[in-house]
């Protein structure tokens, strides 16, 4: 890895992948951003059943938002779980000073470090599923638009490539309230320029392997349901501190209209936890009982993490996928950033 930038008053560790292609800023709170300049990438099952890299540059890098310092979702795949990191909430004003600390950091210029401009690009702010960011959505809503006023204002993107928000859905008091702050999210983000990729409805069916012409129009906002089992009793074992499915998903889809604000569904599969036929033929009959055909099913690959519970993705992963092609039509496989570390999912390294 390349030397890190001075540290700062606020600033504590940064750090760099060997490919230079992420930027990780680890604060004095403990929270991280992550800057990615990485294209967009997903797998795809090839005719000899083979699943094959699909890469395509939009232009665009992303940064990935720390809303609190650990997490109390305590998710059983996450390193912040395995860590057993301290949780700590994270006020508003924090966030924010957090985030554009990570982006001025990003955008210094150091003559040992040879890293890919972004003033060109068009911004993706990506908030990470730690519970925090969906239990107040209008504290989520205005850093949203704080952060993008200050990136457009610095000349840090030429415009905006979109705002996800990945949740399991941690019980909260007024959902209904929750979701009206999505809402008016998505009506705010309206006035900054999109990226030209996301206005083409018909170029996303690259991205899958058994999609139609034409796939759901994306909206500015997009929300990630992490489902990971459709059996409650196995999904209560993984992600113990969530909703329950009988509630959320119902109340997930209510907030979508029909795919007017994307929903998409998060899952993954682990080997000898919720790979069985069992588990396969219970998500099937999730997708029919709540018509989740119009949103996308997006797969993640579960990284080997030999000091976790759960050490691999499924052996039996291709054949799950085969059979949820049948009945699904939008299925993106996603690669598996971090695969060449000890890690939990994609997203997190469980050692440095």
């Amino acid at each position: 890895s390349c030397p890190a930038p001075p540290t700062g008053k606020i600033m504590k560790k940064v750090l760099y992948s060997d490919d230079l292609t992420v930027t990780k800023v680890i604060h004095d709170d403990n929270s991280e951003t992550a800057i990615k300049t990485v294209s967009s990438c997903d797998t795809q099952l090839s005719d000899d059943g083979e699943f094959v890299l699909n890469e395509s540059d939009r232009n665009k890098y992303s940064i990935f938002i720390s809303d609190s310092a650990g997490c109390y979702m305590k998710c059983k795949f996450c390193y912040l779980t395995l860590k057993d990191m301290k949780y700590g909430k994270l006020s508003a004003d924090q966030i924010v000073s957090n985030i554009k600390e990570a982006v001025m950091v990003r955008n210094t210029t150091y003559p040992e470090i040879d890293l890919t401009p972004i003033h060109s690009k068009f911004v993706k702010l990506c908030w990470m599923g730690m519970g925090d960011a969906f239990i107040n959505t209008e504290r989520s809503k205005n850093a949203t638009i704080e952060l993008m006023d200050f990136i457009m204002e610095h000349g840090f993107a030429v415009g905006l490539d979109g705002v996800d928000m990945s949740t399991v859905v941690p019980k909260v008091s007024n959902i209904e309230e929750t979701f009206d702050h999505l809402r008016e999210l998505e009506r705010l983000l309206q006035k900054y320029p999109l990226n030209p990729h996301n206005d083409v409805l018909v170029h996303r069916s690259e991205e899958f392997s058994n999609t139609p012409s034409t796939y759901p129009s994306r909206s500015r906002f997009r929300l990630f349901y992490s489902l990971h089992s459709a059996i409650q009793k196995t999904r209560d074992e993984l992600i113990p501190n969530a909703m329950p499915i009988a509630e959320a998903l119902p109340a997930v889809l209510d907030y979508s209209e029909d795919n007017k604000h994307n929903v998409i569904i998060h899952h993954m599969f682990i080997d000898g936890f919720n790979d069985s036929d069992e588990e396969v033929d219970a998500l099937i009959q999730l997708i029919k009982d709540y018509c989740l055909h119009n949103h996308e099913l997006r797969i993640l690959r579960y990284n080997t993490c030999e000091v976790s519970t759960f050490i691999h993705e499924s052996n039996r992963f291709k054949d799950i996928i085969k059979r949820l092609m049948e009945v699904h039509p939008f299925i993106k496989v996603q690669i598996s950033a971090g695969s060449e570390v000890k890690a939990a999912c994609g997203q997190f390294l469980v050692s440095d």
